[in-house]
């Protein structure tokens, strides 16, 4: 690590602990890409080898949620993984990317569904599950990802897709619900 990667880490921590954990939250939206793997190791969010991310990682639920861990240990990336910009994690559950998952610009990721103190909480209420994307898939930019879903080795999720079901290894998914397109092998 350069010293100045080194330098900015040590400044994140410091501000950590004046400001709070929320602070570290918002700084992964703005600093650079190549900061990005150093700060979420940090906080205990489990990384392989070579994480590239574009920058503008927005997290959510890593704190003020009522099951708030205050770090990133919810979320698991295997090697050789991609994070474009403006990509969206919800930590409430936890998040495990597959080693050469490239995910692209403004994706969600949700592991959760939750009304709050509203009328609908009665009849939806509060859950949550896992993510799973597995090694070598493909997530098309804009597209969202939803709770308990788990994806096969090998998939490409279509830009804009929404995917709310599960699918197998080498599976070509696209539309709102997301279907499978075909199989790619």
């Amino acid at each position: 690590m350069s010293f100045l990667k080194f330098f900015y880490i040590n400044y994140i921590d410091l501000l950590q602990r004046l400001l709070g954990f929320n602070h570290v939250v918002r700084m992964l939206e703005s600093v650079r890409g190549s900061l990005i793997p150093h700060i979420l190791v940090k906080y205990n969010a489990n990384i392989g080898q070579s994480l590239h991310c574009k920058g503008g990682l927005i997290i959510e639920n890593a704190t003020g949620d009522e099951d708030s861990t205050h770090d990133f240990s919810r979320l698991r990336i295997g090697s050789n993984c991609f994070i474009g910009r403006s990509v969206v994690l919800d930590l409430t559950d936890q998040i495990i990317l597959g080693s050469e998952v490239a995910i692209g610009s403004r994706v969600c990721i949700i592991t959760h569904s939750d009304f709050g103190e509203r009328q609908l909480s009665r009849i939806y209420p509060r859950t949550k599950a896992s993510v799973r994307i597995g090694e070598g898939s493909y997530i098309g930019t804009g597209a969202i990802i939803l709770q308990g879903v788990q994806l096969g080795r090998r998939c490409i999720v279509g830009a804009g897709a929404v995917v709310v079901d599960s699918f197998p290894d080498d599976s070509v998914i696209v539309g709102v619900p997301a279907k499978i397109l075909h199989k790619s092998l």
